[in-house]
């Protein structure tokens, strides 16, 4: 790394890896990215499971692994082995971090459990991404994203309502377990910073599946209606949804009636549309979507797409092309954002890569490199860590004890909607003190969105909020922006995710804050980030979801590409920065200095890819929606027992062989050439599917799926989101509580996915009504009185 280049935020971290494909990687290669050295141990037979998922294959390395394992080095030790295990046991002493998410009780086995390694290495943070969490009546069970996509509700809100349910192509949860999973530990090393001591964190699969139900699960809690699934359109306004120009998809949204009056009465030129009376309102609209949907669709056959898109565009309407991955990756935009390119590999030459969407201005990310071969570094790794000295324990003198991580942090948050209220709320969970600045009429955008209410707030604002306090100030006003730069001077963080330009016009951006608090880490999030061509471009969950190709790999082969239920750009947003900030935070406790974040709606959903993205820039070839299908293995997808849906992936011959035999009992199967392979099962997919759905069929889905359990075969219900919020991993788990609330008496409130037995979150407090801590606030950060406070209110500063 050049001299004059600022080093990463977490240079010097040392990491132990030991977990395996997905959730866990993830986490270990986004921690690398933010510097930290990363050492995979790997199992010299093979290595990570995900070396093998190929073809295709770049110069031996699988797409799944290159995109997964960025910027870590690899060692090969044999846990079985004495030698091996004493090496590795090594390791950990000398690391800040251990990641694991092995089965549960295997790294106790080996005396690589977190009991086992504290009393050598107290200041260790130990990271467990288990399946079902490590205690309680389900920590046996193994955890596959597609059958918690289907058990914790996430599924069901997925797909057309007509048709069963749809996981997504990209493996949301593992992805979203290991992005919580980053949070959680560096959450866990800034707390370290004042308590001097490590402690043992756990991110299980299933909670956070169960967390990204968010609105869908407070919904059902709120009035015990359950929430369907609306496909690419929606049950609360309308036109949204998928629509055909003369050469291709494009998605357009269309969430109230001033874009529906540009659209309509100045795009089009059709005023009879707006004096329709099937199309007047916007509930008239949702009434009548199948007539609206074929007229419009008829109208935009007689253009190309990009036609419209670029008209709609200038009148604000939101709106983008459905486009390929390779469409999406060589789009001008990917361009103006230097999404995709090469990185340099050690032994190799170079490799394919998508960045991360992280943007830290004052440290940023490492020079990447690419994901390593196996036991690359196994020499230089025994020389580097294992020949320094074990580090000692602080002196008792030089720690104190905090409540949680982030315990006397102040955050001010200008966020609304849901990727900046949802970082917002991930810092509250752990421990800052959250102030949402609200306008005093209206509030967050959110609180007016259709939906149940209780005590005058709605679910979606209720599933985005917890753990804040709100403030209600009117920024137009010079005298409320004054004082909103009173505020920015106390906080430790600045959130915002308004529209380009808008924070500098109210005084409030960056460089005017930074003279006054040089400290202030300040996270923008946007569409399409803060410079470039597109920086003033507003951005949408389900356009983004488009144009980043993330929506092309969802939905049935024969069917249109289908966004998710969940705005899943929008959290995972939400997610990436509030690893960020965290990082930018723990460089903060280090050194003493602030800085500037950019996190991108489109930088993320293109980093959503993943490996289908990598696949294609090794191959060349546009990756295909498979459903709930594979098109490396079979049986693979949604399965009909007697009295519902569930969800089973059989990948490999061990577990078709037990199934054959232990769960259906048809050795005849087993001989018959159409089933002999798991090649020739993909090949005969329709036989298979076929055959296996009329044994299904007599049985029920529960007696099936204990029956694979006991096999150890994956399998699921796929349950609705009232079957979910009802069940015993919910209930057991503690999923959800009831709390207080100033105006409903209580409310049900989803927990974070985050365990930390040292520092732990916060209980839940209820989303605050609109400016309802404005006084107390006010005292606590800047010392205002009663009187003081009461004239702010007099001149409509302050509600």
């Amino acid at each position: 790394m050049p001299q004059d280049r600022p080093l990463p935020p977490l240079h010097g971290i040392r990491v132990a890896d030991f977990s395996r494909v997905i959730a866990g990687p993830l986490c270990a290669m986004t921690l690398a990215d933010l510097g930290a050295d990363v050492v995979k141990i790997e199992n010299p037979d093979g290595g990570d499971d995900t070396r093998g998922y190929r073809p295709p294959e770049y110069k031996g390395l699988s797409p799944a692994f290159l995109c997964y394992n960025r910027n870590k080095r690899s060692i090969a030790l044999d846990l079985n082995k004495a030698e091996d295990l004493a090496k590795a046991k090594a390791l950990t002493e000398r690391a800040d971090l251990v990641i694991e998410n092995f089965r549960t009780g295997l790294m106790e086995k080996y005396g690589l459990g977190y009991a086992d390694l504290a009393p050598s290495n107290p200041r260790l943070v130990y990271l467990s991404v288990s399946a079902y969490g490590r205690t309680g009546p389900f920590k046996a069970r193994a955890g596959y994203d597609p059958v918690v996509q289907a058990e914790s509700g996430f599924m069901s809100m997925t797909g057309d309502p007509d048709l069963p349910p749809l996981r997504t192509g990209v493996p949301m949860i593992d992805v979203t377990t290991g992005m919580t999973a980053v949070q959680a530990a560096i959450a866990a090393l800034i707390a370290r910073e004042t308590t001097g001591r490590g402690q043992y964190v756990e991110v299980p699969l299933f909670d956070t599946g169960f967390a990204m139900t968010l609105h869908a699960s407070q919904s059902y809690l709120l009035d015990g209606e359950c929430p369907q699934r609306a496909g690419n359109g929606s049950i609360l306004a309308s036109p949204i949804g998928v629509f055909q120009g003369a050469d291709g998809p494009f998605f357009l949204t269309i969430g109230g009636e001033r874009p529906w009056r540009r659209l309509a009465g100045e795009l089009l030129n059709r005023p009879d549309l707006l004096n329709d009376p099937r199309f007047a309102t916007n509930a008239a609209r949702v009434a009548n979507n199948t007539e609206l949907c074929a007229l419009l669709n008829a109208i935009f056959a007689t253009q190309p797409r990009q036609h419209w898109i670029e008209q709609m565009r200038a009148a604000g309407v939101p709106v983008g092309a459905i486009r390929t991955i390779p469409e999406a990756y060589t789009s001008a935009e990917a361009e103006t954002r230097g999404i995709v390119g090469r990185i340099p590999h050690e032994t190799l030459g170079d490799v394919p890569d998508v960045r991360s969407p992280l943007r830290l201005y004052g440290t940023p990310l490492r020079d990447a490199v690419g994901a390593p071969e196996l036991n690359q570094h196994g020499a230089a790794i025994e020389k580097e860590w294992l020949a320094s000295p074990v580090p000692a324990a602080p002196a008792a003198t030089s720690v104190r004890d905090i409540p949680h991580p982030l315990s006397g942090l102040k955050v001010l948050d200008f966020t609304r909607v849901i990727a900046g209220p949802h970082c917002a709320m991930t810092l509250g969970d752990l421990g800052a003190d959250v102030l949402k600045i609200e306008h005093p009429e209206t509030g967050d955008d959110a609180r007016g969105y259709a939906g149940p209410r209780v005590g005058g707030e709605g679910a979606f604002y209720l599933a985005y909020n917890r753990n804040k306090r709100s403030l209600a100030l009117d920024l137009s006003k010079p005298e409320g922006q004054a004082l909103a730069r009173d505020l920015a001077a106390e906080a430790d963080v600045v959130l915002e995710n308004f529209s380009a330009g808008v924070m500098k016009k109210f005084g409030l951006d960056y460089e005017s804050l930074k003279s006054v608090n040089p400290s202030l880490v300040y996270c923008a999030m946007s569409g399409y980030g803060r410079d470039g061509d597109f920086a003033k471009r507003a951005g949408y969950d389900p356009v983004a979801q488009a144009e980043s190709g993330f929506m092309s790999i969802t939905g049935r082969p024969d069917g249109e590409p289908t966004r998710t239920g969940i705005p899943m750009i929008d959290v995972t947003t939400g997610l990436g920065a509030a690893q960020a900030t965290l990082a930018a935070l723990f460089h903060r406790s280090r050194t003493g200095e602030g800085q500037y974040v950019d996190v991108a709606l489109f930088d993320t959903a293109c980093a959503m890819s993943f490996h289908f993205g990598m696949a294609y820039l090794i191959d060349g070839k546009t990756p295909m929606r498979w459903g709930n299908g594979s098109p490396a293995a079979n049986p693979v997808g949604v399965y009909e027992a007697s009295d519902g849906p569930f969800q089973m992936t059989l990948a490999g011959e061990r577990v078709w062989k037990k199934f054959i035999v232990d769960v259906v009992n048809r050795p005849d199967i087993a001989a018959d050439p159409h089933f002999l392979t798991n090649s020739a099962r993909v090949a005969n997919r329709d036989l298979v599917d076929r055959t296996l759905n009329e044994i299904f069929a007599t049985d029920t889905r529960d007696n099936w799926v204990a029956r694979m359990r006991a096999a150890g075969a994956p399998a699921g219900p796929i349950r609705t989101i009232a079957e979910a919020c009802e069940s015993p991993e919910v209930k057991e788990r503690e999923r959800y509580v009831s709390i207080p609330h100033p105006t409903a008496g209580t409310v049900p409130c989803l927990r974070s996915p985050i365990r930390m037995d040292g520092t732990p979150v916060r209980d839940p407090m209820a989303a605050p009504t609109l400016g309802q801590h404005t006084a107390a606030a006010l005292g606590d950060w800047l010392g205002y009185d009663a009187a003081r406070v009461d004239g702010l209110k007099a001149q409509g500063i302050v509600k």
